[in-house]
């Protein structure tokens, strides 16, 4: 799990905005397939 905070000020020093996000890491997809094909493209896309 990753977790992030970021904060946002304005020149006055004060906090404009605030934003939070929480992240589970997975494992990586396989890229090709028992013959050496590739499985996912590239560009992202599946055949």
């Amino acid at each position: 799990m990753a977790f992030c905070e970021a904060k946002l000020y304005n020149d006055q020093g004060e906090i404009c905005c605030m934003a939070t996000g929480t992240f589970q890491y997975l494992k990586r997809l396989a890229t090709k397939n028992a013959d050496g094909e590739r499985v996912i493209k590239p560009d992202g896309r599946q055949r």
